[in-house]
């Protein structure tokens, strides 16, 4: 996947996870005192998929990103493009995970991750055009979305799990969440 030399990093206790979400805000998006993230900045997992980059990709028209862009640790294919947006439980091996929101994208996403350096306007130019959404219908603001959120519901029930590439992916519950959208 990612064609070159790498370091494994891991969290120790000596660096002890923190709380997905530290004030009232995190509550709306069903994060409970147990849900904990150590590395990432917001939520413990980003789902995405396959076909939402193809189909971002098309949209964009004169570059194709990679997904390393999106920064995910799950990655799906087989589903449809932006189907993730409306999976609320979904199964993948043995753990089940809470999609508890769509994941707003901010400007990291427009650095090339193998420079390092700046890359123009994409993907949040095109994200712009017709991916803008809230979280919640009473929101003021909005955010360009690519991907999904997730909290691993019951992890002290799926210690000796492993996630593994090729686990089957079964969605066990779906949102409506076309109210959540913006007309570009």
């Amino acid at each position: 996947f990612i064609d070159k030399e790498v370091r494994l990093v891991r969290s120790t206790s000596r660096v002890p996870p923190r709380k997905v979400g530290d004030d009232e805000g995190s509550k709306r998006f069903l994060a409970t005192p147990n849900d904990l993230v150590s590395y990432a900045d917001g939520f413990p997992y980003l789902l995405a998929s396959t076909s939402s980059l193809e189909d971002l990709n098309k949209r964009i028209g004169d570059k194709s990103l990679p997904m390393e862009r999106f920064r995910p640790n799950i990655v799906i294919k087989g589903a449809q493009a932006w189907e993730e947006d409306n999976m609320k439980v979904i199964r993948i091996g043995e753990y089940e995970f809470l999609g508890s929101k769509c994941c707003a994208r901010c400007k990291m996403t427009t650095i090339d991750q193998s420079s390092g350096k700046f890359d123009g306007k994409e993907p949040l130019e095109t994200l712009g055009s017709f991916r803008r959404q809230k979280d919640y219908p009473e929101d003021k603001s909005s955010g360009l979305m690519f991907g999904k959120n997730l909290i691993q519901m019951n992890p002290n029930n799926a210690s000796s799990h492993t996630l593994s590439v090729g686990n089957p992916v079964e969605v066990l519950t779906h949102e409506d969440r076309t109210e959540l959208e913006i007309r570009c």
